[in-house]
């Protein structure tokens, strides 16, 4: 703290937050002014002063804080505060405490009757998971969104109220015209709730978790309804249950359901994700139920024919889990993304599978095979993933700007020039020599490695973004180019003599580990020409 408060110049920080677990206590004038963002630590319970806050804080987090006894009419909040977080109070907040300004509250735990004037009247968000109570009216009418897991609220909802998330006991029907998004769980769904939601709803979420069917019949759910999510449902769908308007629709179907009579779904669905879960009968085999009007399609599934009819042309994004792969199949030829995951038996990708519109491959499984031969002739591919598997140079086609690789041995050479964003993963716990292998065209770098060893040359001249990620240790860091702005996961750095860093670096992030070894231990000094300085557990 006392290195902090000797720096010459704290104005540039605009964001502090306080992750140590050990008590501390935070002197008057330690947060400087120009801090918007403030994040208090667990054990933080001093009084809110106006020499400790400064006006220049928006956002005053203390969600973590369990001790925080709570504000009281002494406490003093800035007319400029706009978010406020808070665990708990002690005891009820006071009248006219919070400021006019504030448009968006948190508190998880409010172990109190809520009074009128506790609420600021220009209040817009209120996040608040569990109350004791509220008075008539304690509730401003300015509230757009509430977000609660408490029955106790539900009698108080104010009349302009657009957006509800509730995750509390069932409700019978619900009270609130001009609602367009609604968030809830039940175990009980009943035609009777449905009825009563608003003609106005345009995003509806629901996780059901039932043991016993309920199937969607027509009239059940708002003809407005452009977004739907069912979690955990169980039972069939009919046809015209689902609106005619709805773009958006996500099905899960919940592990107790095994048989499927009915899956009727409109033409105006443009995303669609169905998973399955462990239904394995269906009314035909093989099952067609995915609209032609689908562009973004997700499906899970572990039923054997669920892909053979249930791609259509029109679809441009693709991901699949668990899904089978029939060999024979061949996907649109307007496929721009492809997404495979964990499929439930060893696959191997062929040519027919991968057509030449692709942008975007991702196969993250290790029990997925590709030949490597079949990557170069896709020539718009941008973005590429790969599983484990033994890489050459010349494995991915030119267009490349953007590649995951996860490595089974040292890399073999030089990758393609062109890629710009270059992840590298490996779980070896010998060292990984990177000698001419980064292409000279990679801006931003992410070394998903335990163990990787880095000399002079190795990275780019003009790479701007290193994360080091899980790497712990390095011996030196002279090898930082000058071009570089962006340093995550900083290392603990064996050299001695003392290291540098680039005077072209604008942020950095390691973990206090990180911090008390480099900085506190080995007395090196943090540069002053950094934008944004960030210490993590």
């Amino acid at each position: 703290m006392d290195d902090f408060m000797k720096l010459p110049d704290r104005s540039f920080i605009d964001e502090i937050d306080f992750q140590l677990e050990d008590p501390l206590k935070i002197i008057d004038g330690f947060i400087p002014n120009g801090v918007e963002t403030l994040s208090m630590g667990y054990d933080f319970n001093q009084p809110i002063t106006k020499s400790l806050i400064p006006a220049s804080v928006k956002k005053l987090n203390l969600e973590k804080s369990f001790n925080f006894s709570g504000l009281h009419t002494d406490s003093f909040l800035h007319t400029s505060l706009e978010e406020l977080y808070l665990h708990s109070t002690s005891r009820p907040i006071d009248p006219l405490t919070l400021p006019p300004s504030l448009k968006r509250l948190t508190i998880k735990n409010y172990n109190h009757t809520l009074t009128k004037q506790v609420m600021p009247m220009g209040l817009k968000y209120l996040h608040i998971q569990d109350i004791s109570d509220l008075e008539p009216n304690s509730l401003p009418s300015s509230l757009l969104e509430i977000k609660t897991n408490s029955p106790k609220i539900l009698d108080h909802l104010p009349n302009k109220l657009i957006w509800f998330y509730y995750f509390g006991r069932e409700m019978d029907r619900l009270e609130a015209p001009k609602l367009t998004k609604l968030s809830f769980t039940t175990v009980n769904p009943t035609t009777t709730f449905f009825h009563s939601l608003s003609t106005n709803l345009v995003e509806l979420s629901c996780s059901m978790g039932n043991h016993k069917p309920f199937d969607l019949v027509p009239g059940l759910l708002p003809l407005s309804l452009k977004k739907l999510t069912l979690n955990h449902y169980y039972g069939d769908i009919y046809k015209d249950s689902i609106p005619s308007n709805v773009e958006y629709c996500n099905l899960y179907f919940d592990s107790n359901q095994t048989k499927l009579k009915c899956l009727s779904l409109p033409q105006s669905i443009k995303v669609l994700i169905i998973n399955f879960s462990l239904i394995k009968e269906y009314p035909v085999s093989p099952l067609s139920i995915v609209p032609s009007s689908v562009t973004d399609l997700t499906l899970i599934s572990v039923a054997k024919d669920v892909l053979k009819k249930n791609v259509p042309l029109s679809v441009v994004k693709l991901e699949l889990s668990y899904c089978m792969l029939p060999n024979s199949m061949s996907f649109p030829k307007c496929l721009e993304s492809l997404t495979y995951f964990n499929p439930s038996k060893p696959i191997e990708i062929k040519s027919n599978h991968l057509p030449k519109s692709l942008t975007n491959l991702k196969l993250s499984s290790p029990t997925i095979k590709v030949d490597k031969n079949l990557l170069p002739p896709l020539v718009q591919l941008k973005k590429l993933f790969l599983p484990p598997m033994k890489l050459s140079p010349k494995l991915a086609p030119h267009s490349l700007s953007k590649l995951t690789v996860n490595i089974l041995n040292s890399l073999p050479g030089p990758l393609a020039e062109g890629i710009v964003e270059l992840t590298i993963i490996s779980h070896l716990n010998e060292p990984v020599e990177l000698t001419n292998t980064i292409p000279k065209s990679v801006r931003k770098l992410k070394l998903q490695m335990v163990n990787v060893h880095l000399s002079a040359g190795d990275l780019p001249e003009q790479l701007q973004s290193l994360d080091f990620c899980n790497c712990l240790y390095q011996n030196v860091l002279d090898y930082l180019p000058k071009s570089l702005v962006h340093l995550s996961n900083l290392p603990m750095i064996r050299s001695n003599p003392l290291f540098s860093l680039p005077s072209s670096l604008e942020t950095l992030q390691m973990t206090k580990s990180s911090y008390d070894y480099n900085f506190i231990q080995k007395g090196n000094v943090i540069p002053l020409h950094l934008k944004l300085i960030k210490i993590t557990l």
